[in-house]
């Protein structure tokens, strides 16, 4: 289960990961990749330099990146 919090009472949104890959998948991989991060300064620091895209077109060609396959 993936929980979001918006702050009010009752604002509490749950979602399993099968809803999580079929619609955010580029979420559910970056929330997987920050958990795995430092949680102090430098973590954030690497988060920002993470980009997620779905698909095989992206603009980072030129760095010639290798296609992971996520199941």
């Amino acid at each position: 289960m993936y929980y979001n919090h918006s702050g009010y009472p009752g604002g509490l949104r749950e979602r399993t990961a099968r809803e999580m890959q079929e619609k955010y998948p580029v979420e559910m991989v970056e929330r997987a990749v920050k958990g795995m991060l430092p949680h102090n300064r430098l973590g954030r620091q690497m988060y920002k330099k993470l980009f997620v895209y779905v698909g095989s077109e992206h603009p980072h060609m030129a760095q010639k990146p290798e296609i992971m396959e996520v199941k």
